[in-house]
């Protein structure tokens, strides 16, 4: 009797295994649907934010490369007016020789002590 009931179990088991594992993949194919459609915005997402990356550094190199532009500029400016200032001291130390040709003025010698 007791083989029986063991071997009824045993069947009653394997058709209800073979059922939860029909329940389980039909659930498991359901989800799949569901899994998929997140993939997918997920790797929208990431286009998205990888976009975006790129387009905030594009934008931090190019106010780099201006604020190098302008700051060249600005010594390109001051070398300039040093240079416009060096040269009016220049032709102010300059006098006409007697031929009309420009002579540099001769500086003083520093006095001796």
């Amino acid at each position: 009797m007791e083989n029986q009931n063991q071997d009824q179990a045993s069947e009653m088991s394997g058709v209800e295994m073979a059922e939860m594992r029909k329940k389980i993949t039909a659930q498991y194919k359901e989800e799949i649907i569901f899994l998929k459609t997140q993939s997918t915005y997920e790797d929208l997402m990431a286009t998205i934010e990888e976009s975006k990356f790129r387009r905030y550094s594009a934008m931090a190199r190019s106010s780099q490369l201006f604020a190098q532009m302008e700051a060249s500029g600005e010594e390109n400016a001051e070398a300039r007016a040093d240079f416009e200032a060096a040269k009016k001291e220049a032709e102010d130390n300059v006098q006409p020789t007697e031929e009309g040709g420009p002579m540099v003025k001769k500086r003083p010698l520093a006095k001796a002590q």
